[in-house]
């Protein structure tokens, strides 16, 4: 046997003969890998709630190929709207 024909995971021929990750999935993990750095970036680089909360909720949005989504906050016992895709209009009410 070659020492070529077996890799921790499954066999060589496996890795290089389409075996490993296809086009797609390479993509689809590249785009969550790439949302994930933008999220934790814009955590990293503000202490203000809203934005984060703004560009979570904008993030995963597009990577599930929504075109709208909410993330809500809990504070004691009330669920309070924190962020939406797309965002409210400024003059929406915040109650």
């Amino acid at each position: 046997m070659d020492t070529h024909e077996k890799s921790g995971n499954g066999s060589y021929m496996e890795h290089t003969a389409g075996g490993g990750l296809n086009n797609m999935e390479a993509q689809t993990s590249t785009k969550e890998l790439w949302t994930l750095l933008k999220v934790s970036s814009s955590l990293a680089s503000t202490l203000e709630l809203a934005e984060v909360l703004q560009i979570a909720i904008e993030s995963a949005a597009d990577l599930l190929g929504f075109d709208s989504g909410a993330i809500y906050t809990l504070e004691d016992e009330y669920l309070y709207l924190g962020a939406t895709t797309p965002p409210l209009p400024s003059e929406f009410p915040d109650e």
